[in-house]
């Protein structure tokens, strides 16, 4: 991230004190660790919050290849995925996507390589303020984003998005709209615009 916000400085379109970083799924993630090195943004967006995606992840898979997983059968564990993906499409959409995004054969090198995606060491470096989002429904990161929450000590606000609001699954995806208005309305607030 130091190496864009850098380039970013040396534009003359950018207001270098009122740098923010917004990450979106495991981007909510991924923007947590940014600002836990990166301290030149004055903001921060988490949407939602994922403070340990192997204890996500190990939620998503079937319980029984967990326990294949678990046992050192990553054999079974695969079998036992691919027949559950027939019928379960964000099981089929995580390890679609996970093999492709981690690079790995198979369900256990997902659940290997999720293991060092977590804020439990690095959490309390963040110094800026932070909006961690979280959607009463979503399949992904069920209690997440409150650990991100809990964990920061750094100036913090949790919006929980609900079926009332539209808002209630991954990401906010079915009102983007009403999303954006409270994201913008934080940070016109923070950065105090």
């Amino acid at each position: 991230m130091t190496p864009a916000v850098d380039y970013a400085l040396t534009r003359p379109d950018v207001d270098g004190d009122n740098l923010v970083l917004i990450g979106m799924s495991l981007g909510g993630y991924l923007a947590a660790r940014a600002v836990a090195f990166e301290h030149r943004f004055k903001a921060a967006v988490f949407f939602d919050g994922v403070y340990d995606l192997y204890e996500s992840m190990r939620k998503l898979f079937p319980a029984e290849a967990i326990a294949a997983y678990d046992a050192g059968d990553r054999d079974v564990c695969q079998r036992i995925v691919e027949e559950k993906m027939q019928t379960n499409t964000p099981l089929k959409w995580n390890m679609n996507q996970g093999t492709w995004s981690f690079a790995v054969p198979d369900a256990a090198g997902i659940l290997d390589t999720s293991r060092q995606y977590t804020l439990r060491d690095i959490v309390k470096q963040i110094k800026c303020a932070c909006l961690v989002m979280e959607a009463e429904s979503d399949i992904f990161f069920t209690g997440q984003p409150e650990r991100v929450y809990d964990e920061l000590e750094a100036p913090k606000t949790l919006v929980r998005f609900t079926a009332e609001d539209g808002a209630e699954n991954h990401c906010q995806s079915g009102a983007l709209s009403y999303k954006d208005e409270v994201v913008f309305n934080w940070i016109d607030a923070t950065l105090k615009l």
